[in-house]
């Protein structure tokens, strides 16, 4: 049976108590900390706040890919802990291909950190994730664009290739003003909206490849956003369920 593919994606804040024990500074020095970690923080240095993956899976004979699952999770304000375990259970226990935008570079790199920071065994992200063009991840930012200076933004790749855009009134940059707000459920859902856009690019790319029908792409990236509006309209509390989802569309 072929492997399913899921697509993935995190959303972040500063971690000021690992930021601290690194730099020797105090975790309440704002000033200090933003010396010390510029503009954007280093890997170990990003705390998780959500995570937000679907599941597919391809028929290659009708060529076509259906929505196993989908959902969004976040923190609420508390450690990530919790919230990386059960990403991780969900990728050992499904084993798949683990689809991302920059997920190579920023997405695995600081999910492996949060596991070794919070002890949690990660045999699925042990080695080949992290290889550019491996056979167990797929980098989109490197499929379409290398990684020379031609390298694109998700943002600006999807509206380029008019697949969708990313959600107005917040980006990457408004996550720790969300995150002080408690606006939790805006940034998981921001950071799903991310994951279908994503899911676009990948469907786009099998199309290049003649493994999807092109003139599929329309309807497929509708049928993505009715699931979308279906997770965060229910705020599923899981990655993986025990029954089917209500609605699972063939894309």
């Amino acid at each position: 049976m072929p492997r399913p593919f899921i697509v993935f994606d995190i959303e972040t804040t500063l971690d000021k108590e690992a930021a601290a024990r690194a730099f020797k500074v105090c975790p309440e020095d704002a000033e200090a900390l933003k010396a010390a970690v510029g503009d954007f923080p280093k890997t170990p240095f990003h705390r998780i706040v959500a995570i937000a993956a679907t599941t597919l899976t391809y028929d290659a004979f009708y060529k076509r890919w259906s929505v196993r699952e989908m959902a969004t999770l976040h923190t609420n304000g508390g450690d990530d802990g919790d919230l990386v375990r059960q990403f991780l259970q969900y990728l050992h226990g499904t084993a798949p291909i683990v689809v991302s935008y920059n997920g190579g570079t920023f997405d695995l790199p600081v999910v492996r950190a949060r596991a070794m920071l919070h002890r949690i065994s990660a045999p699925a992200l042990a080695s080949e994730p992290f290889r550019p063009f491996s056979r167990d991840h797929l980098d989109l930012c490197d499929l379409f664009w290398g990684r020379g200076r031609d390298r694109m933004t998700l943002d600006q790749s999807a509206r380029v290739f008019g697949v969708g855009a990313k959600t107005q009134g917040i980006d990457g940059s408004k996550v720790d003003e969300f995150a002080d707000a408690g606006r939790f459920d805006t940034i998981a859902a921001y950071c799903l909206d991310d994951v279908v856009i994503t899911t676009g690019m990948f469907l786009l790319y099998q199309a290049w490849q003649g493994i999807f029908a092109i003139d599929g792409l329309e309807n497929a990236m509708t049928s993505l956003r009715q699931v979308r509006d279906h997770i965060v309209a229910t705020k599923p509390t899981v990655f993986v369920r025990d029954s089917p989802m209500p609605l699972v569309p063939e894309l």
